[in-house]
């Protein structure tokens, strides 16, 4: 039997859910699965109209755009934040300054972090009277993101499973986490290209009544869920781990 699994709800394009009666394997009591491909169109929502920055207790929203063209990000951003100014350092580093009093970042939305370079760092972020570099007055204060932007989200997803045995993750602080990642992308992700995954990932063995009803999302390198604009493709082949027989593959 063959199977092809796609999401289809426009507003959750990243979740693909499946549901079966699963009757090649009614004898079954236990399974194994494995992702083996994976694709969409690199069309993914950097940041949202919910997405925000907080400097100095005012919030500023940012609006529905795709990957953030690198030659034009200081300009939109610059006039996202008026009044306060926007440059990158020469490490590609974001910096928001201000001529009219201190700069201090209170908080911000996972995207947004993503896209300023905010992901690693501890809120709030108070800046500095000093540019990066020396290079601009000292009468102007600064403050400096810390690491480098992810304009098109970076090159690392994962597909998450919402049931499944756990997988070793490096979480936030270099702490150990366990979650159930059934498969990791690494393709290079340019707006409007396919994305096509065809390497096998890891098995998962779980009961055949879990399998009958399954939920993978695709989540970006913190296992957060990205905003997909076209459906989601995913291949799955099933083998019993009973008998080991009857292979049937699921797309």
């Amino acid at each position: 039997m063959i199977y092809y699994l796609s999401s289809k709800d426009p507003l959750k394009y990243g979740t693909v859910t499946f549901k079966s009666s699963f009757s090649p394997f009614m004898s079954s009591k236990r399974i194994a699965y494995r992702v083996s491909s994976l694709s969409t169109i690199a069309n993914i929502a950097v940041t949202t109209r919910e997405d925000y920055i907080t400097i100095n207790g005012e919030n500023f929203f940012f609006n529905d755009h795709g990957p953030y063209d690198p030659n034009m990000f200081e300009r939109e951003l610059g006039t996202l934040l008026h009044p306060y100014t926007v440059s990158t350092d020469t490490l590609g580093r974001v910096v928001i300054g201000s001529s009219s009093g201190s700069v201090r970042i209170d908080n911000a939305s996972h995207r947004a972090k993503l896209l300023l370079g905010l992901y690693h760092t501890e809120l709030p972020l108070e800046g500095a009277s000093v540019y990066p570099n020396s290079v601009q007055p000292a009468s102007t204060s600064w403050c400096c993101c810390p690491s480098s932007p992810y304009l098109c989200y970076g090159n690392i997803l994962y597909l998450l499973a919402r049931k499944g045995p756990p997988e070793g993750f490096a979480g936030s602080k270099n702490m150990e986490e366990y979650h159930s990642l059934v498969y990791k992308s690494s393709e290079f992700l340019y707006k409007g290209l396919p994305i096509i995954c065809r390497h096998e990932g890891v098995t998962i063995r779980t009961d055949s009544d879990t399998f009958r009803s399954l939920e993978f999302t695709l989540v970006d390198m913190t296992l957060q869920p990205i905003i997909l604009m076209a459906p989601l493709h995913i291949t799955v082949e099933v083998t019993s781990d009973d008998t080991l027989f009857d292979m049937i593959s699921v797309q």
